[in-house]
C-alpha cells in the first residue's frame, strides 16, 4: 500500500517535471516567435523611415 503511494507520487513528480520542461520549451518557442515578428516589424519601420528620408532629400534637391 505505502509502496504504491510512493510509486504514484514519484510518477506524478516525473510527470510534473516533464510538463514543466515542455512548458518551458513552448514558452521559449513563443518568445522566439514574438521577438522574431517584432524584429521584422522594427526592421520594416526603419526601412520606411529611411525611404521617407530619401524621398525628402530628393524633393529638396
Amino acid at each position: 500500500m505505502l509502496n504504491d503511494i510512493i510509486q504514484t507520487t514519484n510518477g506524478l513528480g516525473h510527470t510534473a517535471i516533464h510538463m514543466i520542461i515542455e512548458l518551458v520549451g513552448h514558452l521559449r518557442v513563443m518568445v522566439f516567435l514574438i521577438l522574431k515578428s517584432h524584429i521584422l516589424i522594427i526592421g520594416l519601420k526603419i526601412f520606411q523611415m529611411e525611404s521617407q528620408n530619401l524621398n525628402q532629400r530628393e524633393e529638396n534637391i
